[in-house]
């Protein structure tokens, strides 16, 4: 991986954009976190809320990026599952801005499927290389899915429990076991979270550096006449 890759997986972009959502069918603002290394975009409530479970992510693997036509501002967002984000930004500059960076991310993350083909033909043992949206990422997706519930749902209850009243006779804010039961969310969250970075790491980077390291690498020319002959010989 040359230098200028290493740079643009470190540089995150964030800031607010429109979100259209059919659930208040209509606009509503979102704060967006592009993380071009895991190849995501993900979306919060508020700026205040990005230590928390996104409200809602989508790969960029192959991911389609377009502009509208509407206007200036507006763009869309394809993923390869068919999820789509309707977006909009506060002018044609910032439009463009996140549509270039989104579109290299998609690019960059969509090389690894040319990648795999490349290690392949190569290769005596393949699923070393099983890196795929079929398969690897769309578990981790719908595993990030299910960990975005449970957060939406840890948010709502603890809302919930913040509205209560400080005082009275009735359920209070303060009342230990529901500050126990919060508490206790908030830490199975957590961990949920830790469980799923890791199974992240184990299952996607590891094989991507793996990937990296085999393609740049030197193979001796005795090496590579016979496996050359292994190919033609397989196919």
């Amino acid at each position: 991986m040359d230098t200028v890759g290493v740079e643009f997986l470190s540089q995150t972009q964030e800031g607010q954009l429109y979100k259209y959502t059919n659930v208040v069918k209509g606009w509503q603002h979102r704060w967006f976190i592009l993380d071009p290394r895991e190849g995501t975009l993900s979306y919060f409530l508020s700026e205040n809320d990005t230590k928390l479970q996104p409200r809602g992510f989508i790969f960029l693997e192959s991911a389609v990026v377009s502009p509208s036509d509407e206007d200036s501002n507006t763009f869309s967002v394809n993923s390869w599952n068919g999820e789509c984000y309707k977006l909009r930004a506060v002018d044609a500059r910032a439009r463009q801005d996140w549509v270039n960076r989104l579109r290299a991310t998609a690019e960059y993350h969509s090389q690894f499927l040319c990648l795999k083909k490349n290690v392949q033909k190569y290769s005596k043992t393949d699923n070393v290389y099983d890196f795929c949206p079929s398969g690897v990422k769309r578990s981790l997706a719908n595993a990030r899915q299910y960990l975005s519930q449970a957060e939406n749902n840890f948010i709502d209850m603890a809302r919930v429990i913040e509205k209560l009243p400080s005082q009275g006779p009735r359920l209070r804010n303060t009342d230990p076991d529901l500050l126990i039961i919060k508490a206790t969310s908030q830490s199975m969250m957590c961990a949920l979270e830790n469980c799923y970075k890791i199974l992240q790491h184990s299952s996607i980077e590891q094989p991507i550096i793996r990937t990296y390291s085999f393609l740049n690498s030197k193979p001796s020319s005795s090496s590579m006449h016979s496996k050359r002959k292994m190919h033609t010989t397989n196919s």
